[in-house]
């Protein structure tokens, strides 16, 4: 009869503890949306839409990170050491987690036919089945590979706490006399002065880099690639329909003033020079049939047709030459154009406002019940208004529903005799994470290269908030609760993962859909990889 009511009381505290993880979860993830849906909003403002994906939305979804860290290390110290696995739990979740489940489900949803290197954006269908997984995925903008390099470097954070605390695990072991090891508290609080200033000076440096990459976001948003790879895309593209040839468009790209006058020629490095090299390359590397890096005068005729010019190749091969570089080629082009004074040039460049083809628009849509065609700066405020609130009213139910959440994390663990580290590691992120987690797979789903490029700028992101950001909280706990760095495993699950994909991103900018099962799998790796150092006697 005893054991009966037992089972009956384990029963009812069971279904109390998962009906409030339920609940707190659910309620999260509404906040996390709010988040989200308001970031979505603020993309529809060109001044601010650069920094959504790299600052906005990373710091707004560091919130729940940073109050679950905050919550998770208040009360007595012993009381703190214990909780405060929850709030690791939830940092090394969240920074996995966002760098792999979400980043292969952007993937999967935005993959398209890659074909020479180059993925076809123009044809949003890619092939079906399991034999896509080496001949469909994403491309990416090289901002992305810049971005991958910040979060290697603040990865490296770690360390100041980290290396510091090895040293004291060396030197301050957690044993009782016959060498078997025990929670042996003032072992532990020893561990956590001598890393108390360490933790202090480790806070700071996260501070510093934190204000560090918020500059660096903003000013790279400020000269992103977007818009310059949109207008290259646009000209490409009047090219092959024919809608335009290729001295318009060198004279519409570098050569034009407001005024109507032209510059001085144009030499290679100029950033103009570099800008209709661009647009040429694809129609030159299409006719270099021996990837000899130069065209003979058949190929050069060929090209010409296709660029849509009246030029002869015998009026390019000058001065004896046989072949031509893609730099010569460009040289003699920009020169010829030069050297025109038709009218005909000036009239169809005013006619360059858009493509034919829409094959990378990813412009956003403005709720129906905010246009307002007749007043657009009524309109723009209240997509503003709306998008501040919903950002403020979803960072206010995070901040009320973090606190009871990690004591039922912290109950969970204790219940079901699971670490409360591995607990938090899996629940925490699936409902504090999920504005970024959203934001992704929608950009995702547009398959353009901009918008693609958007939603992973937002997932290395986090990464970084969570090395500088949300670090910075925690180290700020351990000083001033004195508390031990004893998450040495942890620790190296985190920097490892964040090399791996950092190194996959910046190894090319383009990523098969086989390479995103790559990344998923180091989800569940980084579990495998804390419990087999815990194993190994690293804490």
């Amino acid at each position: 009869m005893a054991d009966l009511e037992v089972s009956l009381n384990l029963c009812s505290d069971g279904f109390e503890l998962g009906y409030r993880l339920l609940a707190y979860a659910y309620i999260l993830y509404l906040g996390a949306n709010y988040i989200g849906d308001g970031s979505e909003l603020l993309m529809l403002n060109p001044k601010i839409a650069p920094l959504v994906g790299p600052i906005v939305i990373p710091i707004l979804g560091a919130v729940p990170d940073g109050l679950i860290l905050v919550f998770s290390g208040l009360g007595p110290q012993m009381d703190a050491q214990e909780k405060v696995a929850v709030g690791v739990g939830a940092l090394a979740g969240s920074t996995i987690m966002l760098l792999t489940l979400p980043w292969f489900m952007a993937v999967t949803a935005g993959r398209v036919n890659i074909v020479d290197g180059s993925a076809e954006y123009a044809n949003k269908k890619p092939t079906a089945g399991l034999g896509g997984l080496r001949t469909t995925g994403i491309q990416y903008l090289p901002e992305i590979k810049t971005a991958a390099i910040v979060m290697f470097i603040t990865s490296l954070l770690f360390l100041v706490i980290q290396i510091p605390a090895s040293i004291a695990e060396g030197k301050i072991a957690l044993t009782d006399p016959d060498g078997t090891i025990e929670t042996n508290w003032h072992q532990i609080l020893l561990r956590g002065a001598f890393v108390r200033h360490w933790s202090l000076a480790g806070a700071i440096l996260c501070a510093v880099f934190f204000f560090l990459y918020l500059l660096w976001a903003a000013l790279a948003g400020s000269k992103t690639e977007s818009s310059e790879y949109k207008d290259m895309v646009t000209v490409i593209d009047l090219i092959k329909k024919g809608h335009a040839g290729v001295e318009t468009i060198i004279y519409h790209q570098a050569l034009r003033k407001p005024s109507g006058g032209a510059e001085p020629l144009l030499k290679r490095g100029q950033k103009e020079f570099e800008q209709i090299t661009k647009v040429i390359k694809p129609f030159f590397k299409k006719f270099d049939f021996d990837k000899s890096d130069t065209l003979e005068q058949p190929e050069l005729e060929a090209l010409l047709m296709t660029l849509g010019s009246k030029i002869s190749a015998k009026q390019a091969l000058t001065e004896g030459k046989t072949s031509l570089t893609l730099e010569e080629f460009v040289e003699f082009l920009v020169g010829y154009v030069q050297k025109q004074d038709d009218q005909e040039l000036r009239d169809i460049t005013e006619n360059l406002k858009k493509p034919a083809g829409d094959d990378d628009d990813d412009d956003e849509e403005v709720p129906v019940d905010l246009v307002d065609s007749e007043n657009p700066t009524k309109q723009m405020f209240n997509i503003m208004f709306r998008a501040c609130w919903q950002m403020a009213f979803g960072t206010l139910i995070v901040v009320i529903f973090s606190d009871p959440m990690v004591d039922c994390l912290s109950d969970l663990g204790t219940f079901t005799g699971v670490p409360a580290f591995y607990v938090s590691f899996l629940l925490a992120p699936l409902a504090s994470n999920a504005s970024e987690l959203i934001c992704a797979f929608k950009n995702a789903l547009k398959k353009t290269k901009v918008s693609i490029s958007n939603g992973l700028s937002t997932l290395i992101g986090a990464a970084c908030m969570n090395n500088t950001f949300c670090l910075c909280i925690f180290l700020f706990i351990i000083y001033f609760q004195g508390l031990a760095w004893q998450y040495t495993a942890e620790t190296i699950a985190i920097m490892l993962v964040q090399w791996v994909i950092a190194a996959i991103v910046i190894s090319s900018e383009t990523q098969t859909w086989f390479m995103s099962f790559v990344i998923l799998s180091c989800y569940p790796g980084c579990l495998v990889i804390v419990k087999v150092l815990e194993t190994m006697g690293l804490d």
